[in-house]
């Protein structure tokens, strides 16, 4: 009988008993980072300050699969472990976990946490303005102080699914970063302002947004929500966001659900939400910009395009739109557009606060290099600009736009030019401190 070999079964990396040795706590980064680059461990981003692994199976802990793992570190060796043992992002294939595996799982993690560990009959609990639920429970095991945190959705204890469980792992006595929106902290107006950083060619960034991957899922929005929450002050991560926006691998969020869940995510942490540009925001939108690129067309030698031929029954698909769209023609009618200078100007006066903007795109018009999504939808960060004066007016004004997108190291900080960067947007706000 031909036997199943998991592939976690052959890790040779268990985060549990590695950790349990008080020494491995103080071991710098770049060791571990080197030490375990075999198991799928690698940095973040160039700062070097997180060592993360997106590979499922790469590692265990105390014999159980971890699907993600972040490590935070600072001056004086690792702060916290984040471990992922169950995301629905990244569970594509097995159609979910009912609460049957879901109950097995979180009494397989109680027991490892603590010699008899259980999850007990009342666990902390958070119902979320979605209908789902957040639960958490916390032990001590030697050296380490262990958080468990879990989401649900459903109401019957029979109907439940989850949506992700995380295991935390701090040393003892160490610095905790807040549990949750609720309980956290806030950075200040003056603190973000801090932030900024300006060069002499001109570059104005945002320095200190944190960097999150994340790999394969359709979470851009998430990803990048849990950038900004994590920047504030909140310990939040995209699988508590994306439970609260209904985000799922299959898809993703569109950027308008994104949208209210991000105002709604921000209210929570006492954070104001506000719209810089708003590009397709009605059907008279689509409308107009049909008409304006037709206009522009002519000019360019280009066909034309019939918002007929885009509908279906009562809808109008947005995204087949912009694809029959060139994009030549697309840049030369933005510049046209008046809401060109809202959105530079949007985006300079955030910048300067220590703001990140999000960014609705489409990618796929303007070329970008290393992305591993191609086209489509996306959400990312604006984080910066860059300033020159225009040979022919002599005016300072923005030539180029400095942005980031969650998918780990080497896309910390990336520049487009201001007129393509505008040709590609959909929508521009931010979330900032009251």
């Amino acid at each position: 009988m031909l036997a199943l070999i998991l592939p976690f079964l052959l890790s040779t990396c268990d985060l549990g008993t590695h950790f349990a040795n008080p020494d491995a706590w103080s071991q710098p980064a770049v060791d571990f980072a080197v030490d375990h680059q075999k198991d799928g461990f690698g940095f973040a981003s160039q700062k070097r300050d997180i060592v993360n692994c997106m590979k499922r199976g790469a590692c265990t802990w105390h014999g159980l699969e971890v699907w993600e793992t972040r490590i935070y570190y600072g001056a004086d060796g690792a702060t916290r472990i984040e471990m992922s043992l169950y995301n629905r992002g990244d569970d594509k294939n097995s159609g979910g976990l009912d609460s049957e595996g879901l109950k097995k799982l979180l009494d397989d993690i109680a027991a490892k946490a603590q010699p008899g560990g259980k999850i007990g009959a009342n666990p902390e609990k958070k119902k979320l303005k979605t209908g789902g639920y957040q639960f958490s429970k916390k032990w001590n095991k030697g050296d380490c102080d262990i958080d468990l945190v879990w989401g649900v959705n459903g109401v019957k204890e029979k109907d439940l699914t989850a949506d992700y469980v995380r295991v935390t792992m701090h040393p003892k006595g160490g610095a905790k970063v807040k549990a949750s929106a609720k309980s956290g902290g806030i950075v200040s107006k003056t603190k973000t302002k801090a932030n900024v950083k300006k060069n002499t060619d001109g570059d104005v960034w945002i320095d200190n947004v944190p960097m999150v991957d994340q790999g394969q899922k359709g979470y851009c929005a998430a990803a990048t929500s849990e950038r900004v929450l994590r920047y504030y002050g909140f310990a939040i991560d995209e699988h508590e966001i994306a439970q609260a926006a209904g985000t799922t691998a299959r898809g993703g969020t569109s950027i308008a659900e994104m949208k209210d869940a991000v105002k709604a995510v921000g209210s929570k942490c006492r954070l104001g939400y506000q719209e810089i540009v708003t590009m397709t925001g009605s059907f008279q939108d689509i409308e107009k910009d049909i008409e304006l690129y037709n206009k522009t067309a002519k000019t360019e030698g280009e066909s034309e395009l019939s918002l007929n031929s885009f509908k279906r029954g009562n809808t109008v698909n947005v995204g087949e739109i912009i694809a029959a769209m060139k994009p030549k023609v697309v840049k030369k009618m933005r510049m046209k557009d008046f809401r060109y200078k809202k959105f530079m100007s949007g985006v300079k006066a955030q910048v300067d606060q220590g703001i990140p903007v999000f960014w609705g795109v489409t990618l796929g018009m303007f070329p970008e290099r290393g992305l591993p999504q191609v086209a489509g939808g996306h959400i990312r960060l604006i984080i910066g600009y860059v300033e020159g004066k225009d040979p022919k007016t002599k005016k300072t004004e923005i030539k180029e736009i400095l942005y980031t997108d969650s998918w780990g190291a080497g896309h910390e900080l990336k520049r487009m030019p201001a007129d393509w960067a505008f040709a590609i947007t959909h929508d521009a706000f931010y979330l900032k401190p009251l």
